[in-house]
């Protein structure tokens, strides 16, 4: 396959309202042509606080959801994972704590964006450790979290958690996958693709997992995909999108800002040979990682909130980013 030339236009949102505290390591979903924001840093490693913050798309207008059970609300959580499915939108693990595993959870959380109320979920079934920095992406009727932190390590385990249920079922184990934090997590149809992320250096590997069949497969590249962690990553068509990240870590640890990337690359994965560097205009957004991105389908968008920025100034502007297929 030739490396044929993708074109996207970027975007920076002018929006008004009470716009959100710049932070890194938070949720970030779309549901019904709203944006929703949740929890993550400003400081370092310090949880930011369980308000939900919502931006109208059409109006670009910010306003704080006031939960109707403001009781019943996560703890301050740092490093969840969040996706949406129907109206609602789920929180996963995160930690309340300071240091690196500290507070580590495994709770899930549900926030319905209709109504306004939080849930604490009973769940059974093979419930994942506690975790953080992970993955976790809406497929189906369901929910799958990939990786994160523990205080055992770097993990590679795949979960899926049936919302009907509140299921939790264990997926077949990959033990070509190193265990990592920050990894990509997207699905295509059926298949659930794992992207990079941070396995004691940042990764470019890509690894499919058959969600149907439930096996695995290594993918491998003539133009591999830069190593990067904490980065963007949408789906729309055959298409896997990943911008910005983390392109090396920062020698302070969570203290102190990485190398950023503001690139953008895109894997065609019916022919899955080439990761294929974008070529973006308009608004491009500074370099930055540690931040979440949403795609909107009724727009054919990916948005991207906040983030770390180069000078660890933790960020609070949106973009949209055009793939132009």
């Amino acid at each position: 396959m030739s490396k044929t030339m993708k074109v996207a236009l970027w975007q920076r949102l002018s929006t008004k309202g009470p716009v959100p505290q710049g932070r890194s390591s938070h949720g970030f979903v779309i549901i019904d042509h709203r944006a929703y924001v949740f929890g993550g840093e400003n400081s370092p490693r310090v949880p930011i606080g369980s308000t939900v913050h919502c931006l109208d798309l059409s109006t670009q207008e910010w306003n704080v959801c006031q939960p109707q059970n403001k009781d019943s609300e996560p703890q301050p959580i740092n490093a969840a994972a969040v996706a949406a499915l129907g109206d609602s939108m789920y929180v996963f693990g995160g930690r309340s704590g300071i240091t690196m595993g500290e507070g580590n959870t495994n709770q899930m959380y549900v926030f319905n964006t209709r109504t306004k109320e939080w849930r604490t979920l009973e769940t059974s079934g093979d419930i994942p450790m506690a975790r953080s920095y992970h993955t976790m992406l809406a497929l189906g009727n369901a929910l799958y979290v990939f990786g994160g932190c523990s205080e055992k390590g770097r993990l590679n385990d795949l979960h899926r958690f049936d919302v009907a249920t509140n299921q939790w079922e264990k997926q077949p184990s990959y033990d070509v996958i190193e265990g990592r934090g920050g990894p990509g997590l997207a699905a295509v149809g059926e298949t659930l693709y794992v992207v990079g992320g941070f396995a004691g250096r940042e990764m470019n590997d890509v690894h499919a997992f058959d969600t149907a069949k439930k096996t695995w497969r290594s993918l491998t590249f003539n133009t591999p995909l830069p190593p990067r962690s904490v980065f963007g990553i949408g789906s729309y068509g055959n298409n896997i999108m990943v911008v910005c990240g983390e392109v090396d870590p920062s020698d302070q640890g969570h203290e102190g800002a990485g190398n950023f990337s503001n690139e953008a690359f895109v894997l065609d994965t019916s022919h899955p040979q080439d990761w294929v560097r974008v070529t973006t205009e308009g608004d491009v957004p500074e370099p930055r990682g540690w931040f979440s991105a949403a795609f909107s389908n009724e727009e054919k968008k990916l948005y991207i909130f906040g983030g770390n920025s180069e000078t660890n100034e933790r960020l609070n502007d949106i973009y949209s980013f055009q793939l132009n297929v």
